[in-house]
């Protein structure tokens, strides 16, 4: 997003809105804000008067639009502030309607979003926005932001969506607002609003992005709801059959979930099976439950099909249950291994490179004929028989860098090779953590009563000594304010699990110089003088405007303003050390004035002049006609065309008089009649306008009531005699506009009575 277009009225709403935006402004991508202002004014508020007569002149529409631009600035001037230095500001004042104005800025300007400030009770002078906010909203080509008066902007880090997942085409609504969702970077999380179950369940782990299996039974008994076929199984061998369950009801069951496990030939011939019995709606929360049986396979079957079936009837509520880790595995007798004798550790640590050998060993099973054993090793890529490790005990001595898990496997001895016919110990791992590799650093030399910095390489933990009965166990430990009895040798020892290394860095301190840069001096703007310091073998200044060599000890400085010297002063250590010296400048004298101003016969005008300088006086001639001369806005009210002078002069003798003319024009005032009777009696025949005369480029026309003109005269040498293409004009009234071209407009009405 990159543009924002805000309607403003100057009124509350407005204000929350200027701040909303620039908060808004420094969490997106916004890169500029414009203001708009309608100002629309109708013809016929010009052209036409009122009931009562009351005209409403062009100088006083100009001057109610000069109002509303000057307070458009001042609100943009208000909003750059609050807004990043990087946001440009625009103020656009349009004469059209505001929905017309809307609309052709987002056009010509390409803004991307509008927002609108309003609220539920409208502050004076607010309607014209917040009555076309529906009109705005809807005939927008863009997004519209409505902001009541009341919200503070705060960043939008999360929202919830709720929906309907049976109705989930309809989030393709969501498209529409898939670039706010760029400028404001919320995590979205939809919420399923399902009006038919009205809890949520993790698996049986506690994973809640795990998965599990939902089973909502039929009406009446069906077949099974899960079924697969397992083979190359080992004839003679038990296995155990399991899952873990849980009734989903919990408020109403009318009849609980009955699963039976079945073991089946592959033909369909029933081996073994086993009923959970009901499995009991917990008002008191969702539980899981592991129900398992274990079998013995018929001696030459190697493929069978376990199934289940749900022994009960469905209904509304009932029969709704979760199951998860449905498990088909070899269960044999207890087989528990350990580290040498002790079975108690399961796990070890080492380090890389100093590594020893592990034995691992477990007891002989009972239950067995025959049993052969396998040890087994995983390295992150699933598990793998170790190549000659078939007896009780092994030695395992992992050197690299990684985790080492062991098991051993067993089987009768004809059953070993099968994977299907295993059963496995306990697992025992051992992990070899890398030796770290330590560094010790820091920014040595310092200089006193600067900082030093110590840095180590990365570890878990940290023990530092040093001079001065040093310690810490920071990773980079400061040492603030330093002295030269802090040097010396610091040493680390680093720790990365259960191993640990050591590291040296060498510290020099060095004392610092002693800087003077002299006293304050006092110059006239365009003078110099010449700074000097000592207390060291280097010197740097600044700033270095105005100095004729930055890097030596006593360089000539010609500023134009007071300025504050910073000279840094060097040793042959390297240490540094700072003093200052002010230079301050007298300013010259400086007069500036508007140069020209009009009026008319009659009015005054304030003249505007400004002095600059350093204890400067001034004074305006000549003095005639002004309120006061020794002031900088007097007010002048000359009858005709006059200059006036200000002078400024130094106090302080730096420079010579400064001086700014002003000329004032003074016109005419003009006196429009607003009646006169051509009759041809000698007497108010003409529309005698005073001193228009005198304005030789003014343009006048006479309109009548239907918008015609009847009447049009550049200059006005000779007077309307109240006829139209020599025709006389019908009693009545009519419209006048005159333009003086000089900026002032005047119309309104006169009435021909013959």
């Amino acid at each position: 997003m990159k543009t924002l277009l805000i309607p403003v009225n100057f009124s509350g709403s407005s204000e929350n809105i200027i701040q909303y935006a620039a908060d808004f402004s420094c969490d997106t991508h916004v890169e500029r804000i414009i203001l708009l202002k309608s100002f629309y004014v109708s013809v016929y508020t010009q052209l036409l008067p009122s009931a009562d007569f009351v005209q409403v002149s062009a100088e006083e529409i100009d001057e109610q639009r000069q109002q509303e631009v000057d307070k458009l600035k001042t609100l943009g001037h208000q909003l750059l502030k609050k807004c990043l230095p990087t946001i440009k500001i625009k103020t656009a004042i349009s004469e059209l309607p505001l929905l017309r104005a809307v609309h052709n800025v987002l056009v010509e300007e390409q803004a991307d979003v509008v927002m609108i400030g309003t609220d539920k009770v409208l502050y004076e002078n607010d309607a014209y926005i917040s009555e076309q906010i529906i009109a705005i909203a809807k005939t927008s080509t863009r997004p519209v932001m409505i902001i009541p008066n009341h919200i503070r902007y705060k960043k939008i880090e999360e929202a919830v969506v709720p929906c309907d997942f049976a109705a989930i085409s309809r989030l393709n609504a969501f498209k529409t607002y898939r670039d706010p969702a760029k400028w404001l970077h919320p995590k979205l999380l939809l919420l399923n609003v399902d009006a038919k179950q009205k809890h949520h369940e993790d698996d049986h782990t506690g994973n809640t992005g795990g998965y599990m299996m939902v089973v909502n039974a039929s009406v009446s008994k069906t077949d099974y709801f899960y079924k697969r076929e397992v083979d190359n199984l080992c004839g003679g061998t038990t296995y155990q059959f399991s899952a873990w369950i849980g009734n989903l009801l919990r408020y109403s069951d009318l009849s609980p979930p009955d699963i039976i496990f079945s073991i089946e030939t592959t033909s369909g011939t029933v081996i073994q099976s086993y009923d959970t019995g009901l499995v009991t709606q917990r008002t008191s929360g969702f539980k899981w439950i592991q129900y398992a049986f274990n079998f013995t396979l018929p001696a030459n079957t190697q493929n069978v099909i376990i199934k289940m079936t749900n022994n009960a009837n469905g209904g509304a509520p009932a029969n709704d249950l979760a199951l998860d880790d449905i498990t088909f595995r070899p269960y044999g007798p207890s087989l528990v291994a350990g580290f040498g004798a002790s079975t108690t550790g399961t796990s070890i640590t080492e380090c890389a490179g100093q590594t020893k050998s592990y034995t691992l060993s477990a007891t002989a099973p009972t239950g067995y004929t025959n049993p052969a054993y396998q040890w087994q090793v995983n390295t992150g890529s699933g598990w793998k028989d170790i190549s000659g490790a078939t007896k009780l005990s092994y030695t395992a001595s992992p050197t690299t860098v990684g985790t080492y898990e062991y098991r051993l496997a067993t089987a009768e001895s004809t059953n070993i090779s099968s994977e299907s016919c295993r059963v496995v110990s306990n697992v025992l791992t051992i992990t070899v953590d890398s030796a770290p590799t330590v560094t010790a650093s820091s920014n040595t030399p310092v200089c006193t009563g600067n900082t030093l910095s110590l840095t180590a390489s990365s570890g878990t933990t940290y023990s530092w000594t040093g001079p001065n009965g040093f310690t810490s166990t920071q990773q980079n430990p400061t040492i603030s304010n330093i002295t030269t009895a802090a040097a010396g040798d610091y040493k680390v020892t680093v720790t990365t699990g259960n191993c640990s290394a050591s590291a040296t860095t060498t510290v020099n301190v060095y004392a610092q110089p002693t800087a003077n840069a002299g006293s304050d001096v006092t110059i006239c703007e365009g003078d110099n003088t010449t700074l000097s310091a000592s207390g060291g073998t280097g010197y740097s200044w600044s700033p270095t405007t105005g100095l004729s060599d930055p890097n030596i000890a006593n360089p000539v400085a010609s500023p134009t303003d007071t300025t504050t010297y910073t000279v840094t002063v060097s040793n042959s250590n390297a240490c540094t050390a700072t003093a200052s010296v002010t230079v301050n400048v007298l300013q010259k004298p400086v007069a500036k004035a508007t140069a020209y101003e009009e009026i008319t016969q009659g009015q005054s005008v304030t003249l505007n002049g400004t002095a600059k300088g350093t204890a400067v006086t001034y004074y305006w001639t000549p003095n005639e006609y002004l309120s006061s001369d020794i002031v900088l806005h007097p007010v002048a009210t000359p009858p005709e065309d006059i200059t006036y002078t200000l002078h400024v002069v130094s106090g302080v003798g730096c420079g010579s008089e400064a001086t700014a003319d002003v000329f004032v024009r003074v016109y005419k005032a003009i006196t429009i009649p607003n009646t006169f009777t051509p009759n041809s009696d000698g007497i108010n025949d003409t529309w005698n306008i005073t001193a228009l005369d005198t304005y030789p480029e003014s343009v006048t026309q006479v309109f009548d009531r239907y918008g015609g003109i009847v009447f049009k005269s550049i200059g006005y040498t000779k007077a309307w005699d109240g006829t139209y293409d020599n025709k006389r004009v019908a009693t009545g009234t009519y419209y006048y506009i005159i333009d003086l071209k000089n900026g002032k407009k005047f119309s309104g009405w006169v009435l021909v009575v013959r």
